[in-house]
């Protein structure tokens, strides 16, 4: 950003000790003087006519809480998609509520899509620096319960997937995603309506099933049973995962053994895992 700031001093840099990605989005929110927040991530990139579209999407829905955009590398859900067709407003935007959805599956994504008018991020609060990841999620979450929000049917940024970058090792990605999410909801849980609980609390409980499997497939077995002991907290009524948490302390090769008994015995389909959630 040097060259572009001896030119134009609306380009500001910061810098601080640090301290995760949520405590420097509210540093630079704090010094930002526009009346619309754009994030973006040092590894993702918008496309040229992003805050064009933006901007005319507000003009369609001026009363939304946030913008955000589809991004290319996001496999959107068929839960967001019914969404979408129950609440597009032109080829382009669809606007409406989109909190229960959200309670269900983090569907705006990361932060690099997202664009927030000032007013309605001031209203709610910035980043919760306490969370060290998907604090984004929390925050989407926060405005979503009070105002409906806007998505942009177009691909206008690109997410880069770094094995060095904030969300962790490649491989390890999807069960640190899911620990994060269920944090989340958990964090947010005290906020949701009486009749959303049930739902909230399933997904809680298949968050930390899922990641503990993850670990467990891995062979990562001190992760996988903090992810096991936390879906019972959340949900003690689950054979299955009490099963796979005492499976987590016997030795490596005992555990290799059994899944090499499992897939001769059971067809590949049953052979998969899948959690049914008691409520």
């Amino acid at each position: 950003l040097v060259p572009y700031r001896k030119s134009q001093d609306q380009i500001i840099c910061l810098s601080q000790p640090k301290r995760g990605p949520a405590v420097a989005r509210n540093l630079a929110i704090r010094h930002a003087r526009g009346e619309l927040i754009g994030l973006l991530d040092a590894d993702d990139t918008w496309l040229p006519d992003k805050l064009e579209l933006v901007i005319q999407a507000l003009a369609v829905c001026p009363e939304a809480g946030l913008v955000f955009t589809d991004t290319e590398y996001l496999v959107r859900q068929p839960e967001f998609r019914e969404w979408v067709r129950r609440n597009g407003r032109t080829d382009l935007l669809a606007a409406g509520w989109l909190y229960r959805a959200l309670l269900y599956k983090n569907c705006i994504g990361g932060s690099s899509s997202v664009c927030i008018p000032r007013s309605r991020l001031d209203a709610v609060g910035g980043f919760d620096e306490t969370l060290r990841r998907a604090a984004e999620y929390e925050l989407w979450l926060r405005i979503a319960q009070r105002s409906p929000v806007v998505f942009v049917k177009r691909i206008l940024n690109r997410y880069r997937v770094r094995s060095e970058s904030q969300s962790g090792p490649v491989g390890l990605r999807l069960p640190i995603s899911r620990e994060a999410g269920a944090t989340v909801l958990e964090r947010h849980f005290p906020m949701i309506p009486n009749a959303l609980k049930p739902l909230t609390r399933a997904r809680i409980t298949f968050y930390y099933w899922n990641g503990g499997w993850h670990y467990f497939s891995l062979n990562r077995f001190r992760e996988a049973r903090r992810m096991f002991r936390r879906c019972l907290r959340s949900n003690w009524r689950q054979p299955t995962v009490l099963l796979y948490l005492a499976a987590s302390y016997l030795p490596a090769w005992v555990v290799e053994r059994l899944r090499g008994l499992k897939r001769k015995l059971l067809p590949k389909k049953v052979a998969g895992f899948r959690l049914q959630v008691s409520r």
